[in-house]
């Protein structure tokens, strides 16, 4: 995945999606399931798709999802990154709960 540089200085520019500033490998995992539209990513083409050829367990997407979440709660954001019958897909966010 290629790093988008300020054309003035050179600086690489953040990766922001939704207002959450996300780390090159976390975007490219939010990119993949977002493009992936309703029917989502399967947990395994997404690991494939970012992990390809390294040692690492599939855990670790997991918990880059887990960092996303929170960072898209962290910015307000209205969607998260959910895990549904083993497909990854993007849905609402859940609704805040006010208390009595």
């Amino acid at each position: 995945m290629s790093q988008h540089r300020c054309s003035q200085c050179g600086q690489t520019l953040p990766n922001i999606r939704f207002g959450a500033r996300l780390g090159p490998i976390a975007a490219r995992i939010f990119d993949a399931v977002q493009r992936s539209g309703q029917d989502g990513i399967a947990c395994a083409d997404l690991f494939e798709l970012v992990y390809a050829g390294t040692d690492r367990k599939r855990s670790a997407v997991k918990g880059h999802v887990r960092q996303i979440n929170d960072k898209l709660t962290d910015a307000i954001a209205p969607i998260r990154i959910r895990s549904i019958a083993e497909q990854y897909k993007i849905a609402p966010a859940p609704r805040a709960r006010l208390r009595a």
